[in-house]
């Protein structure tokens, strides 16, 4: 897997090459998105910097913000803990951290190479994760000196943490790379969507098309996947009804679908 600046470097050469900065309101909050009837949308926004709102009607949405919301695990004692707390969502550069000694909560991909960067600029970084042998020798990579691997955290303290190895460590601020929780405060109760326990959207076609109103799209919410590929599929996927290339199908026929999918992945 290529690093975020990669990634960010090549989604800003992207949106230069084919001109989509021309198309996008920038330093605008989505306020609601719900359905006027079968066929069109009324999506409301505010322009932060003045605070002015607009409304505007669309023939089709698509929500394309992935994992809005960050997770943070119920620690015991993370109340008492008094040193810095951030989540690997706000997280942006190591230099954040210079001097400090970090504890990174979470094994994969981001907290893999969150724990490498900073130990370019941490004096000391924790890293405590639970991830599979297998896992890790595909990944194949080397930690900086600094970095420690610790076991899963027991309990916090107000200066650090007590791990499962029965060892004791002190640290100045923790990164938690724990994952997302699903988050859609925009949308209406009429666009017919409910989230449970987080993680569950539904009722999605092909876990993505709003089955209650299929000129609605959620692109990226499967995480065991690769992600550009997957949006440019789905995007690409959900297009073809759009247009009207092809039929979708009746309500009846998609509902029947998803609770085989359902009962397919509860084996």
């Amino acid at each position: 897997f290529v690093t975020a600046d990669t990634v960010l470097s090549y989604l800003k050469l992207y949106a230069d090459e084919f001109k989509v900065r021309d198309y996008i309101k920038f330093e605008t909050e989505v306020i609601r998105v719900r359905p006027l009837n079968d066929e069109k949308w009324e999506v409301i926004t505010r322009h932060i910097p003045t605070g002015e709102f607009e409304t505007n009607n669309f023939d089709g949405v698509m929500v394309c913000i992935g994992f809005s919301q960050p997770f943070i695990p119920n620690f015991p004692g993370l109340t008492f803990y008094q040193g810095r707390q951030t989540h690997s969502h706000t997280y942006r550069t190591p230099n954040d951290f210079h001097g400090e000694k970090v504890l990174v909560i979470g094994g994969g991909p981001s907290g893999i190479e969150i724990a490498k960067e900073m130990g370019r600029k941490a004096e000391k970084v924790f890293w405590s994760n639970h991830t599979e042998r297998t896992f890790r020798k595909k990944l194949n990579f080397d930690l900086p000196e600094n970095v420690k691997e610790k076991p899963d955290l027991i309990r916090f303290t107000e200066k650090g943490g007590d791990f499962e190895d029965g060892t004791y460590e002190e640290f100045s601020a923790v990164l938690f790379a724990t994952g997302y929780k699903f988050c859609f405060p925009f949308l209406s109760v009429e666009c017919g969507l409910s989230v449970e326990e987080g993680k569950n959207v539904r009722p999605l076609f092909k876990h993505c098309i709003n089955i209650n109103h299929p000129t609605m799209a959620i692109i990226g919410l499967p995480f065991f996947a690769l992600g550009f590929p997957l949006f440019d599929l789905q995007v690409r996927f959900f297009l073809k009804f759009f247009s009207e290339e092809k039929e979708i199908l009746s309500k009846s026929k998609m509902m029947e679908d998803l609770i085989n999918d359902e009962k397919k992945r509860e084996t």
